[in-house]
């Protein structure tokens, strides 16, 4: 049976807010829900409704550290003492980490069993904002080497989308040319061809983007990758350029998260001079003696 024993006309919209892929404490609004229910007499708790994958730790009814993951029928975590007060320091001690790469909100059960008659049960709800956060990817760019006066050198540059496989995070690249020490830009970079679905706009500064429009993650990353490693963009050296300038041109790969209801995150690729920069060797051609 279920007997309203406690008052929970406070808890209508209860949520709690946690952080993709990062561990969150959920135990202390879970006993603020139970404290604005004003309890005198509560015999256990059990939460469920955890999405599989989800890992929850928290003190068990030894003192010692538990850990469990929900399989595909969730997890139910009983919470059970003859002391109200270590029942809900162990209660406190709540702490998930959402399932990997998943930004989907759902909604966990707590089951209140009073503690004058364990018959008697109780069950209110608590939704779960979960805040997407994009994951790396990964660039690579080939060395370019260029003469002056040989025109605009195709660059090549190998793009990878990040790890989540939700199709939630958007995959762009940036490249930004350097300065040299008067200052001035080195060069130029220019569209050669045009992918359809593909987005090449200079930035002013010697910065510009390119991004890919497709339904799938696959798909944008196979665009970006027919774009940037198939010779359709090239670079031009300034006139009179010469020397060696190993963060010549700086490629940034973006992953932008799309999912979520509060925030929108984005995550850049470390930069790495050999693995994210092209080195840029200038050349002037050789004259007869």
């Amino acid at each position: 049976p279920t007997v309203e024993f406690l008052n929970f006309n406070n808890t209508a919209g209860l949520q709690v807010v946690i952080v993709e892929d990062v561990g969150t404490n959920i135990g202390n609004s879970i006993l603020d829900a139970l404290l604005l229910a004003q309890p005198d007499s509560i015999g256990g708790i059990t939460i469920s409704g955890f999405p599989e994958g989800t890992v929850l730790t928290y003190e068990d009814a030894n003192g010692n550290t538990a850990m469990v993951t929900a399989g595909p029928n969730g997890v139910t975590i009983p919470f059970e003492d003859v002391n109200l007060q270590v029942l809900f320091g162990r209660l406190r001690s709540l702490e998930i980490v959402d399932s990997a790469h998943n930004d989907e909100d759902y909604v966990i059960v707590v089951e209140v069993t009073s503690g004058a008659d364990p018959n008697i049960k109780q069950m209110f709800e608590i939704r779960v904002d979960v805040l997407a956060v994009a994951d790396d990817p990964s660039v690579t760019a080939n060395p370019l080497v260029v003469d002056e006066g040989s025109g605009c050198s195709a660059i090549q540059v190998f793009v990878e989308r990040s790890v989540d496989q939700d199709n939630s995070e958007v995959l762009s690249v940036e490249l930004q040319v350097a300065k040299d020490s008067s200052g001035q830009l080195i060069g130029t970079i220019s569209e050669t061809k045009s992918v359809d679905g593909v987005t090449f706009e200079p930035l002013g500064e010697g910065r510009y983007s390119v991004v890919a429009d497709h339904a799938s993650a696959q798909g944008r990353e196979a665009l970006l990758d027919e774009l940037l490693s198939g010779g359709g963009v090239c670079f031009s050296p300034r006139n009179g350029l010469s020397g060696r300038f190993p963060e010549g041109i700086c490629v940034t790969a973006i992953s932008t998260e799309t999912a979520g209801t509060y925030q929108t995150c984005r995550s850049y690729a470390p930069l790495a001079i050999g693995a994210h920069s092209f080195l840029l060797r200038s050349r002037r051609p050789c004259t007869q003696q």
